[in-house]
């Protein structure tokens, strides 16, 4: 029986590092979501958030931003709601979340490589998990 892992959205991964590259500043890996709003215009200007966070943003339409767990402080319900979420919306396995979305350096530009790498790694451990299954099924003995 073949291990069945989510479809990766490549898609909403793509989007997601395209934004962090660009807005290095709203990027923190060590923080799921901060959502800043000081002049409450909804402009949300100072937000920052991890990989899961963005991609949860990314994803939800600006005006609903303000019902997303959001705190300079992570807390369990905010760890629970961003990995579920994260790891639903990007296609992950509960492990390949935890994996991606732990925390990396405080400097963005390294945390980022670092998310990468993870992100390579899960990949290439998918594809190493076909290859192997690949391999027994055409070994199998039939009677």
């Amino acid at each position: 029986m073949a291990t069945v892992f989510p479809k990766l959205n490549e898609t909403l991964i793509k989007c997601v590092l395209e934004h962090i590259e660009n807005n290095l500043s709203e990027y923190d890996q060590n923080r799921w979501c901060w959502l800043r709003d000081d002049g409450q215009d909804g402009e949300y200007c100072g937000t920052t958030g991890c990989v899961a966070g963005w991609a949860v943003m990314l994803s939800t339409p600006v005006e609903k931003w303000k019902d997303l767990p959001s705190g300079r402080e992570n807390s369990p319900s905010m760890c629970r709601f961003y990995r579920q979420r994260g790891a639903d919306l990007l296609g992950l396995t509960y492990a390949e979340a935890s994996r991606l979305f732990d925390v990396a350096s405080g400097d963005p530009r390294e945390a980022l490589k670092t998310v990468k790498r993870r992100l390579a790694e899960i990949r290439d451990v998918r594809e190493a998990v076909a290859r192997v299954e690949a391999a027994l099924t055409s070994k199998e003995v039939t009677p």
